[in-house]
């Protein structure tokens, strides 16, 4: 038995992380392995879908049996994270994980986040039953990170049904949000980075109104990007400049649909982060106003906005996914 990270294009976890992941008894008798999506010797064919050729870590044809170990919240690349996705972009290549995640930025984000059977979701169960998927065992976790329900089986029907209670659980109505003149979000769990915090701005995408103010509270402790440093270079961009930049090849997909995904709220919405994590100066950078603390943009917010103005607080943005009703 061995382990392989299904890291996509993310850092190698260490050796410390890995440890924290599987229990350091298990990382110490089994051989774990990171994806290397960048390493030719590392990938292997595994036929074309659709036309396409698909190249995928070559760990799952050297094996009797595959196993995706995850968990199931939702995504706003995906619909909810967990079942093939550790396959498809999970140990994909490069150019594999852009165009999925460059795909799905053309979908409006309350056509995704949350939506268990959507375009992105059909691609990733093809890609993995072609790359030999056998089961999964997926849970579904608290906010507090217990667990509240195991999925185990078939890859697309226990995920299905691990779907259904994420959405439940994950799933927050939202009353008459476009009413609203000022939210705040923080990018808690998945905000080792911006890279990850920017999935809290996709779910705000999902209900905020034009014209609102916007405060993203972010620790991010590794700054904007290590891996992706053209987001801080380019900034965040809406959809038609980010396509214009991939059409003239200035810019990678994988980095291109993070982009757009800060890019929307960026262009339509008044945005102010607060972050000890990201100087002030790449905060301006990436096209938000920084702010020490959160009653310092607060109180920015409420002179734009009115003292008056409804707020609206979503915490977990990184997991949750508001529905407007």
């Amino acid at each position: 038995m061995r382990f392989l990270v299904a890291l996509g294009t993310h850092r190698h976890m260490t050796g410390e992380e890995i440890a924290a992941k599987i229990g350091p008894g298990a990382a110490a008798r089994f051989p774990v392995v990171n994806h290397e999506w960048e390493n030719p010797a590392a990938l292997r064919d595994y036929g074309t879908l659709d036309g396409t050729r698909i190249l995928l870590n070559r760990a799952m044809h050297d094996s009797d049996v595959v196993i995706g170990v995850g968990s199931i919240a939702p995504h706003p690349a995906a619909g909810f994270s967990g079942g093939g996705k550790i396959i498809a972009p999970g140990v994909a290549t490069e150019e594999a994980v852009g165009e999925f995640h460059w795909q799905s930025v053309h979908y409006p984000q309350r056509d995704v986040l949350g939506v268990r059977d959507n375009p992105m979701r059909e691609q990733i169960d093809r890609v993995a039953h072609l790359a030999g998927l056998t089961s999964i065992v997926n849970v579904v976790l608290d906010g507090e990170c217990r667990i509240i329900g195991c999925f185990s089986g078939n890859p697309v029907e226990a995920h299905r049904a691990g779907s259904a209670l994420a959405g439940e659980l994950f799933r927050v109505a939202i009353s008459k949000p476009e009413t609203a003149g000022i939210f705040i979000t923080d990018t808690h769990p998945l905000d080792q980075d911006l890279w990850q915090g920017v999935k809290a701005m996709c779910a705000l995408e999902c209900i905020v109104p034009d014209d609102a103010a916007v405060i993203v509270v972010t620790p991010s402790p590794e700054g904007v990007s290590r891996q992706h440093p053209d987001v801080l270079a380019l900034g965040y961009q809406g959809l038609a400049t980010t396509t214009r930049l991939v059409q003239e090849g200035r810019i990678d997909k994988v980095t291109a649909h993070n982009i757009v995904q800060g890019g929307r709220l960026v262009e339509r919405t008044h945005a102010f982060m607060v972050s000890p994590g990201i100087p002030a100066e790449d905060i301006r950078r990436l096209g938000f106003t920084p702010f020490a603390s959160v009653q310092d943009a607060l109180n920015e917010a409420s002179r734009r906005k009115g003292r008056s103005a409804r707020v609206i607080i979503l915490g977990m943005g990184g997991e949750i996914c508001p529905v407007a009703v």
